[in-house]
């Protein structure tokens, strides 16, 4: 009965270092795949639907902020046209 339970607890011990490490790997992976072609806009701004409720309620998305430097950038090079 000992046996047994050392067999499953070393299965599981290798079942959460497996998953550790498709994890690790999995991350390396995509990051390797941003660092060739840029930064999309889902991995700067990750959908949060999840976190409902989080700390960051009423923070302001990067995507504002750009949109609002754009526009500024956009009235400033009309200014000097």
């Amino acid at each position: 009965m000992e046996r047994i339970k050392d067999k499953n607890l070393l299965q599981k011990e290798e079942e959460r270092l497996r998953a550790s490490l498709r994890r690790e790997s999995k991350q390396k992976r995509v990051r390797e795949r941003g660092a060739g072609r840029g930064l999309s806009a889902s991995y700067l701004e990750p959908d949060n639907r999840e976190e409902e409720g989080s700390e960051e309620e009423g923070a302001i998305s990067l995507a504002a902020i750009k949109s609002k430097y754009k526009n500024k950038m956009a009235t400033s090079k009309s200014e000097y046209l």
